[in-house]
């Protein structure tokens, strides 16, 4: 499983960030500069967000000493304040991105997701999911299955908004973006083929008339 470092100073920020990236692997964090030396000789991380500013001393500083004695570790740095000089050391720190504050969490998540595969858990009903993106696997209870990779992101769409009304023209632009479809009933055809393979779907799924769908953690009758 992969491992996130966060080291933020104000202690509320790193706890939030950590809950939203926390179903993309096990979340350490660190509050300056010593506690993030101590965490990377204790462990190995795909990953590092670092606040630029902290009480002992700023993210570039602790990207130095990763690449020294670390390697090569993605690192994301984040500043209120981000300076061409910053951005010009960075870049020579191999620092991979960066990002403003206020955090847009969204453009958060989709730097992480682009940085480090990931396996994704959710807990839906009495039900352990595991999403494996490197794989396109899904395993539900220990039990894995291979998907392809449009009913891979249908299943995480549905996965992500359990419990709520899925818009299907909304599922439709998310899976396929821009690009034109031949036919409307595309999204059928695979979501049929996706029920063939995943019971848990035709169980819990609902289809909602003229609307689209919920994946539902309690049993559909």
């Amino acid at each position: 499983m992969n491992k996130i470092l966060i080291i933020e100073d104000d202690s509320t920020i790193g706890s939030i960030i950590g809950d939203i990236l926390g179903k993309y692997g096990v979340i350490h964090t660190a509050t300056s500069k010593t506690q993030a030396l101590q965490l990377l000789k204790q462990h190995t991380f795909n990953l590092v967000i670092a606040d630029y500013f902290l009480g002992d001393s700023n993210g570039l500083e602790i990207a130095k000493e990763i690449h020294q004695d670390s390697g090569i570790i993605p690192i994301i740095l984040i500043s209120a304040y981000p300076t061409v000089d910053m951005l010009t050391e960075g870049i020579d720190l191999k620092v991979v991105s960066f990002l403003r504050k206020p955090i847009n969490f969204d453009m958060l998540i989709e730097k992480v997701e682009s940085l480090i595969y990931f396996d994704i858990t959710y807990k839906f009903g009495a039900y352990k999911i595991v999403l494996k993106n490197s794989s396109l696997g899904i395993e539900i209870d220990g039990e894995e299955t291979q998907l392809t990779e449009i009913q891979f992101k249908m299943m995480r769409y549905f996965l992500d908004h359990t419990d709520k009304v899925i818009d299907r023209d909304k599922m439709v632009s998310h899976i396929w973006g821009s690009k034109k479809l031949n036919s409307d009933n595309i999204l059928d055809t695979h979501l049929l083929n996706l029920k063939k393979r995943l019971p848990i779907i035709k169980e819990h799924l609902r289809t909602i008339p003229r609307i689209g769908y919920a994946l539902e953690s309690a049993k559909v009758n």
